[in-house]
């Protein structure tokens, strides 16, 4: 069933005559089809996100999940490792939001790699506390 909604709304949307519509219609419009964008862009995340769970790249053949998301959807590679590297969002703010098109593809990109950096900003500083608690600990002994 779902297969067939996003295939009529690709008819749908492969039949606009933007030409004919008021300038009101057109700003609803290019709202709603950059909602609807952003939220496919999250939704074919996920999917990435399962096809890596289940291991369908090396089933198929594929190096990578990233290589097999680009083959099979003729998508550039580089938008293939984006969407592939957010299917692992672990925020359910920016998951929800971002399914639901509040937020962008590349804000819920923004915010998944600030969220990536802080943590291994945190790990590193984390490893490093015992060092500093324990200044002389890499000094020559003085004995």
């Amino acid at each position: 069933m779902l297969i067939e909604q996003l295939e009529s709304l690709t008819d749908d949307l492969a039949e606009l005559e933007a030409w004919s519509l008021t300038g009101a219609e057109v700003r609803e419009v290019a709202k709603a089809v950059q909602k609807a964008r952003t939220t496919m862009d999250a939704a074919l995340a996920r999917i990435a996100g399962a096809a890596d769970e289940m291991g369908l790249a090396a089933d198929d053949g594929a190096t990578s999940t990233t290589a097999w998301l680009a083959n099979l959807t003729g998508i550039h590679k580089g938008e293939a490792a984006k969407l592939v590297g957010l299917s692992r969002v672990t925020t359910e703010l920016t998951g929800a939001a971002w399914i639901s098109g509040e937020v962008t593809t590349d804000q819920a990109s923004v915010h998944h790699q600030a969220q990536a950096t802080s943590t291994g900003w945190k790990n590193r500083r984390a490893r490093r506390a015992p060092l500093v608690s324990r200044p002389n600990a890499l000094s020559p002994s003085m004995n």
